[in-house]
């Protein structure tokens, strides 16, 4: 289910930082299905929402913590400081707007049918 009214803005440099921390970790990971899905949402993200697209993003709730979790794989692993920081913060952004993505879904459903 996507969400139009969970937006999230990303500047490009956010963009290109969730692109290669997914393709770092497609491949850093031993299992076969999980590299997989870290490389098809990095193909996904590329192709269909992040170059093409000079606007606001709209993700889903399972796109929004892949990328968060890949972003703390990332920072827990990563030895420079800032570099941890910079993943820290930005996979916490992440998390705050896929929250925010099942509040407004919820309210959503709840209206249709509830």
């Amino acid at each position: 289910m996507r969400c139009t009214k969970a937006m999230i803005k990303l500047t490009l440099n956010d963009k290109l930082i969730i692109v290669n921390v997914l393709v770092q970790w497609s491949k850093k990971t031993e299992c076969r299905f999980q590299s997989r899905m870290y490389r098809e949402l990095a193909k996904k993200l590329i192709y269909k929402k992040l170059i093409y697209k000079n606007a606001i993003d709209a993700f889903d709730g399972q796109e929004l913590t892949m990328m968060a979790f890949a972003l703390e794989q990332a920072a827990g692993s990563c030895p420079n400081p800032r570099y941890k920081r910079i993943y820290k913060q930005m996979a916490r952004k992440l998390i705050l707007a896929k929250k925010r993505f099942h509040r407004i879904a919820f309210q959503e459903l709840s209206k249709r049918y509830l």
